[in-house]
């Protein structure tokens, strides 16, 4: 397996996007474990599987060692974008600690980024499902859009 890795910016906190991440809904396009996050995405029509976690500050990826340098790069640049990690939230903090009404947010959630869907499938398929009355039809009507449309790959089980 190659490690990557991924610096973290100072308003990061894992366990929080992990709990974000798993509300115990019937997600289907990323499977957690422990403190990992598994998921695949598609470079240039070839899936490439991939498991991160925290690390001292920083994201550590893996990847198979088959992947090639261009693949690791795009894997790399999806996760940035996906945990929205170039993002400055020094002014949002600012913002929360300056509303007495607010300002047990900025404890309560420190650390929470905005994750985002950079799958252009998985964003379509939330705009439409995501109108439904609760979020467990949600979940069940885009697990069956993505078995039905969606590409799949088994790894390591």
């Amino acid at each position: 397996m190659k490690k990557l890795q991924v610096s973290l910016p100072h308003h990061f906190d894992f366990d929080q996007c992990l709990f974000f991440l798993d509300r115990g809904y019937d997600e289907c396009l990323y499977q957690l474990t422990d403190r990992s996050v598994h998921r695949a995405i598609d470079f240039k029509g070839e899936l490439i599987p991939f498991s991160m976690n925290e690390l001292k500050g920083e994201l550590i990826i893996e990847v198979a060692d088959a992947v090639t340098r261009p693949a690791q790069e795009y894997v790399r640049s999806f996760i940035i974008e996906w945990f929205d990690l170039e993002r400055d939230l020094n002014p949002f903090y600012t913002l929360l600690s300056e509303r007495p009404s607010l300002k047990h947010l900025a404890k309560q959630y420190s650390g929470l980024r905005l994750i985002g869907i950079p799958n252009l499938f998985e964003a379509l398929c939330w705009s439409v499902i995501g109108q439904q009355i609760n979020l467990t039809f949600a979940y069940k009507l885009k697990r069956r859009l993505v078995e039905a449309y969606g590409e799949s790959i088994n790894y390591n089980g």
